[in-house]
């Protein structure tokens, strides 16, 4: 039998003590059938979405919903083949939850998982050839998982460990057995998808399926944690001053989809060269959603780069203000003083600039990241 090797350490038991507090609380919560309901087809839909996103899938959320919701959508049929396959899978986690989980169970959700995606002599069967693993940037092998002739036996090892009775918590044993199962990587393609639903399997028969009100594939997903935006139309603006902006992508806000192209509205503020937008809300149709977000430039750091931003608007204006002061119909002696109080008046102008408010100007299409404070 497969024996893993792991360390339990105090960051581990706070972990699993935070999860076990959340499940009591959400498994004893009172809530109307509808809610409970809704609850749980949204976390199908991201479950759907993030597990297939993750293999490179390129349907958005919505794009998936409209699958699951029986309409047909402009895509590589392969996706939309991908994404129907992923929820028979969940269907069938569902219908076995009290079932053994044998190799004939893991057989099957690889059937299910490739179906019209390999060829019937590919699914639901091992391997027979040996696989690398690349590195997607550099394409340099990063990992080689076992040999063909070795993946069997692995498996059935493999099996025994996960119908093995000895104390290991729902979690742990749960995380164990996806690392192992995807170190084994006994199919040609797939084994992610089967991994994932291997180990959802197991901890919805531990009893940790927390009213299926979560999807456990999201925080998995490589997907960005930046939300990309555009300054809408060319804008001056000084602190204070509300930013338009439009979203570039659609985004999921609290359980709602906010659709792509909806305007955004943020306070700007000038802090050296750099202008920072804070966004605290966002209307999406007659909803109002509250959010903590803050634009960052293409650079990474927060706040849109403005080279220049205060020295240069006040070069221009201090020196209009000193020729002004300096009367050019009399050229006398004295002109020394007035060149000198004329250079007065600019420092006093910048130094004036600094605590005032300072005028910039955005151009529209400017791209920028939204990301939580």
């Amino acid at each position: 039998m497969y024996t893993p090797t792991f360390t339990i350490n105090n960051k581990i038991l706070k972990n699993i003590g935070a999860i076990e507090a959340a499940k009591q609380v959400i498994e004893n919560a009172p809530l109307l059938p509808y809610w409970e309901k809704k609850f749980q087809d949204e976390a199908l839909v991201r479950t759907t979405h993030y597990g297939t996103h993750i293999e490179g899938n390129e349907l958005s959320l919505s794009q998936v919903q409209k699958v699951l919701d029986g309409e047909r959508i402009v895509a590589r049929d392969r996706d939309v083949q991908e994404v129907i396959n992923y929820r028979n899978v969940l269907d069938y986690i569902d219908r076995r939850q009290d079932a053994k989980i044998d190799e004939d169970t893991i057989l099957e959700l690889h059937n299910i998982v490739v179906k019209n995606v390999l060829t019937p002599e590919e699914a639901g069967k091992y391997r027979e050839k040996e696989v690398v693993i690349r590195n997607s940037i550099t394409g340099d092998v990063a990992f080689k998982p076992p040999k063909a002739i070795e993946v069997p036996w692995q498996m059935r090892e493999l099996v025994e460990f996960i119908g093995d009775e000895e104390e290991i918590h729902p979690v742990l044993k749960g995380g164990i057995v996806h690392y192992e199962f995807v170190r084994i990587h006994p199919f040609l393609d797939g084994n992610g998808r089967v991994g994932r639903a291997l180990s959802m399997l197991m901890l919805y028969k531990l009893g940790y399926d927390i009213r299926q009100f979560f999807s456990l594939d999201g925080p998995l997903s490589n997907e960005a944690d930046a939300i990309p935006a555009v300054i809408h139309e060319t804008q001056t603006i000084v602190s204070g001053s509300t930013v338009k902006l439009r979203l570039l992508n659609e985004v999921n806000i609290a359980g709602r989809l906010v659709p792509k192209d909806n305007f955004i509205y943020g306070i700007a503020s000038l802090n050296g060269e750099r202008l920072t937008i804070t966004i605290k809300d966002i209307r999406c149709d007659n909803a109002i959603l509250p959010v903590s977000l803050s634009a960052y430039d293409m650079d990474g750091i927060e706040g849109i780069y403005i080279p220049g931003a205060i020295s240069r608007d006040v070069a221009r204006q201090s020196a209009d203000n000193s020729l002004q002061q300096i009367g050019l119909n009399d050229l006398d002696p004295s002109i020394g003083m007035q060149a000198a109080s004329a250079g007065v008046q600019a420092v006093k102008t910048i130094l004036s600039k600094k605590i005032k408010l300072v005028k910039v100007t955005v151009k529209a299409g400017y791209k920028i990241l939204l990301k939580d404070k």
